[in-house]
């Protein structure tokens, strides 16, 4: 939206005609729309990290360990061990750092795997563990393995059950950014034929009030994407009858998923969602099909896991599908191109704030024409505003005949009367469509501009801009004064309460908005003014 909706876009329409009731309805409802969106479906809360409301572990450092006898589970005290692995990823402008992997023997799981190159620590906690749907194998997220192996860039878990079966966790760093590959293997020590029915669990907790309202459960089963909130699983589990492309954990900026390598070794999955101790628990189960084992046979299962920033290379580089959690809604037609626009200027001008004030006036450029024919035409309205209103005198009794004697004199004159909607339509798409790609693209997650402005992603924490913002839709009503129709002085108060309610509906918005808003306005002034003296100087 524009200060278009203030100047003289608004006021120079005759007040009586519904044409400017529409428009005012239109304001109110876009704006109230994006209000509403904003409260139902938009950030709730800064996605602070794992790593800010749980208590950190110091990270030990790697130490190789030389592999050992597997001995049945019941002959020995296992001790829970520790391992941590490093993956330093290439100086890349669209990839930062690169992350730290912490597993532990206890459940063969991957604890925690922190993402290196953030102003504020990321931390992903899968906790992935296998468990058994039935009694033929003992095992459990606590179970206790031994690390056999262990190298900079992998580790392998072993554990021999009181059942016989060795069941093994190898856990590898790939070349691919952000992808952890997994593999758990289930061999049959024993002499007899076993049946066995496992699942594969991930799960994760946060803190209510902080990043619970931003965490989803998102799946992709039949070629179909699924996402579903707290609020979804709150009220029930869900459950896929199908085998899924994979499964995860949506955090808005940042995804973790687990991908099979074969889905048709499962089933199905299930999702899981408790309040404990003032925290959210979410849980996913991959259900693998039911299996035989015979005497010294072994089944593997492989998985690729995702843990990492949703940018959208990165997620097409896994080959699952994963991009389609990018979501930009309706507005995603105009939000990829306005995103791979703001990139390409940041490449040259390393600032994002820079680039969202050079894309304001790159597309205030493309959209000149039309808006220099709108203001012109404004500009018109104002000459035959005496003639307007001498017809609105003579046909004030009868609003039939006076709608069709304005349209007549309109097309006389050559004026299109909705001309003035003209701006405000063209800002509005890209309006919505930067607020989502402001809410939804990690590129610029933590993206500074200067002094107090940390994050663009973020509202401005001193409302500095917004007010800003505010204040030059009003100095554009003093530029240009509207007209306001004397019959409805009524009018007057709405025009000078917009900015004030536009103002406050910014104020919990990102500040890359409030910035765009702000720079495509004081444009408009410039261009308002120029087309009022060059009118002039034409009278």
């Amino acid at each position: 939206m524009s200060n278009q909706i203030l100047s003289g876009n608004l006021a120079r329409m005759n007040p009586d005609s519904p044409d400017l009731k529409r428009l005012f309805l239109a304001v109110f409802l876009m704006t109230a729309l994006l209000m509403g969106y904003n409260a139902f479906f938009g950030p709730r809360s800064k996605p602070v990290s794992l790593a800010e409301s749980e208590t950190s572990t110091p990270m030990a450092p790697l130490v190789p360990v030389k592999p050992k006898a597997i001995l049945p589970l019941e002959t020995l005290n296992i001790p829970i061990t520790e391992t941590v692995l490093t993956k330093r990823l290439e100086p890349e402008a669209s990839i930062r750092g690169g992350y730290t992997a912490r597993l532990s023997s206890e459940g063969a799981k991957l604890e925690q795997l922190n993402l290196l190159g953030y102003e504020k620590p990321i931390a992903f906690s899968p906790n992935f563990s296998v468990v058994s749907r039935d009694s033929e194998l003992a095992l459990s997220p606590k179970s206790r393995f031994q690390t056999v192996a262990a190298t900079s860039d992998s580790v392998t878990f072993v554990q021999q059950t009181q059942d016989r079966i060795q069941v093994e966790h190898r856990y590898q760093l790939t070349e691919r950014p952000f992808v952890v590959a997994h593999e758990v293997s289930f061999k049959n020590l024993g002499l007899a034929t076993r049946h066995l029915s496992i699942d594969l669990e991930m799960n994760t907790s946060e803190l209510a009030g902080h990043e619970s309202d931003q965490l989803a459960v998102t799946w992709n089963v039949n070629n179909k994407h699924h996402r579903f909130g707290q609020k979804d699983l709150q009220e029930k589990p869900e459950h896929a009858q199908a085998s899924p492309r994979y499964v995860g954990f949506d955090r808005r900026y940042f995804l973790m998923s687990l991908a099979p390598e074969t889905p048709s070794l499962f089933q199905g999955a299930k999702t899981a969602f408790q309040h404990v101790d003032g925290s959210d628990q979410f849980g996913i189960r991959l259900e693998a099909k039911s299996f035989s084992l015979s005497a010294g046979a072994t089944q593997t299962f492989a998985f690729s896991s995702y843990l990492g920033p949703k940018q959208i290379g990165l997620l097409q580089n896994t080959g699952y599908g994963l991009e389609e959690n990018i979501d930009y809604g309706w507005f995603g037609v105009l939000s990829r191109p306005l995103l791979w626009l703001l990139i390409w200027i940041d490449q040259w001008v390393k600032n994002f704030g820079i680039a969202i004030i050079l894309l304001t006036i790159f597309i205030k450029l493309l959209t000149f024409p039309l808006t220099q024919k709108s203001f012109a035409s404004q500009q018109e309205m104002k000459k035959i505003a005496p003639q307007l209103k001498e017809i609105q005198k003579k046909y004030s009794h009868d609003k039939a005949m006076l709608g069709q004697k304005q349209m007549e004199f309109y097309r006389e004159k050559g004026i299109n009367p909705m001309a003035g909607c003209l701006p405000m339509l063209i800002q509005m798409p890209v309006w919505f469509a930067l607020y989502q790609m402001l809410g939804n693209s990690v590129e610029l997650y933590e993206q500074p501009f200067y002094g107090w402005i940390l994050d663009l992603t973020k509202p401005d924490p001193y409302y500095a801009f917004p007010v800003l913002m505010g204040v030059s839709m009003l100095i554009s009503q003093l530029v240009i004064p509207p007209q306001i129709d004397e019959s409805q002085p009524q009018m007057k108060y709405v025009l000078w309460f917009m900015p004030l309610f536009l103002t406050f509906v910014m104020l919990n918005l990102p500040a890359g908005l409030s910035l765009y808003m702000l720079v495509n306005n004081l444009l408009t002034i410039a261009q308002q003014v120029y087309v009022r003296r060059r009118s002039e100087s034409l009278t």
